[in-house]
C-alpha cells in the first residue's frame, strides 16, 4: 500500500465533505439565490477534494500492479 495514495484519498474525501457542507450553508444559499452559483470557497473544496481523491486512487491502483 502506498501511504501517499492513502493520505490523498482520505484528504480528498474530507475536502469533498467540507465542500458539500459549505455548499449547503446559509451564506452559500444566499449566494446561489443572488448569483445562481455556489460560493467560491465551497467550489474550491469540491474541486480540490475531487482532484486529491482521483490522484490518490490512481496512486493506489498503480502501486497494486
Amino acid at each position: 500500500m502506498n501511504p501517499l495514495g492513502i493520505a490523498l484519498v482520505v484528504a480528498g474525501v474530507c475536502f469533498l465533505m467540507l465542500g458539500m457542507h459549505e455548499s449547503g450553508s446559509y451564506s452559500s444559499g444566499v449566494n446561489r439565490l443572488v448569483q445562481g452559483a455556489i460560493g467560491e470557497k465551497g467550489l474550491w473544496y469540491l474541486v480540490s477534494g475531487t482532484v486529491a481523491t482521483v490522484v490518490g486512487v490512481y496512486l493506489l491502483a498503480m502501486k497494486a500492479q
